[in-house]
């Protein structure tokens, strides 16, 4: 899977962060604000406060926001990525098919399962990777009806009931595995990512990538 590293958005600290407005958030996260130019985006953003190649990061309010370029042109935001909360959210339903009212703040990954109709998730590192950013996540594709559209979500493992869940997916692994368990050695397939609903499946996301190119197709 091309996706293998965390997204997780990290930003300088700012000396004071203004209240979000929900609605402005809104307006981001919609069809008319992927494949455009990075300026474009930037009039609803305001001016990016950390600036890579193919990345740029905004803060809207205390929201963080994410724009990346996966195709290789580094001019177009072809993904937007945001870090959820109540106050940093935005209806899944003006993107992709799902009930109206869908905010990404209330999305668990079963909820997520069950709008979007998937149910494997992945890890990159589930034990004793000494990852800097451990997290969990699981993505989607829709087709020609959904304009291609690409969604990962993921859960950054910082709480105590997200780390439970590892630790039950781990144990989980290593019993299903038997013998042949190693850490992180061992060859995942399908059965191992479904079961790891079962652990996560009350568990909120944390961020939600949204957009096209960064998963394994590139069919914008």
């Amino acid at each position: 899977m091309k996706r293998l590293l965390a997204t997780a958005i990290a930003l300088p600290f700012l000396c004071a962060t203004a209240q979000a407005d929900p609605a402005q958030v809104s307006r981001i996260f919609t069809h008319a604000n992927l494949n455009v130019p990075f300026k474009k985006l930037e009039r609803l953003t305001g001016k990016p406060v950390k600036v890579e190649p193919g990345r740029r990061h905004y803060q809207v309010g205390q929201c963080l926001i994410r724009a990346d370029n996966d195709d290789g042109d580094n001019k177009t935001v072809t993904s937007l990525t945001l870090k959820v909360s109540p106050d940093c959210t935005f209806d899944l339903s003006q993107l992709v098919k799902a009930p109206k009212g869908t905010y990404v703040h209330d999305l668990t990954f079963m909820k997520f399962a069950q709008v979007k109709h998937v149910g494997a998730m992945a890890i990159p590192c589930l034990d004793l990777c000494n990852a800097p950013h451990p997290f969990v996540h699981m993505s989607w594709q829709g087709g020609a009806d959904e304009k291609y559209l690409q969604i990962d979500i993921e859960n950054d493992i910082n709480t105590p009931e997200s780390r439970e869940a590892a630790d039950q997916w781990i144990q989980d692994t290593k019993q299903l595995e038997g013998g042949k368990y190693h850490p992180n050695g061992i060859a995942w397939t399908d059965k191992h990512y479904r079961r790891g609903l079962t652990f996560f499946k009350d568990i909120p996301i944390t961020t939600i990538q949204i957009g096209y190119c960064f998963l394994d197709a590139c069919n914008p």
